[in-house]
């Protein structure tokens, strides 16, 4: 399920573009935490917070810049 999603959420950062009104804001992101260096296109668009980690994942607050 975890997978899933996350596959959706890559498909929604290739895909983001702010000035779209049906573009659905973020309020927060999961990410695996070996791979938080790489989210480079959610970072275009968002702040993040410094997040919390949960296992093997991290929980970001998202801000839109």
């Amino acid at each position: 399920e975890i997978d899933e999603e996350a596959r959706k959420y890559d498909d929604y950062c290739r895909n983001f573009d702010a000035a779209r009104p049906d573009v659905i804001k973020l309020d927060y992101l999961i990410a695996p935490a070996d791979r938080v260096e790489h989210l480079d296109n959610i970072d275009k668009w968002y702040v993040r917070d410094a997040g919390e980690t949960f296992g093997k994942y991290v929980l970001f607050k998202l801000t839109l810049r």
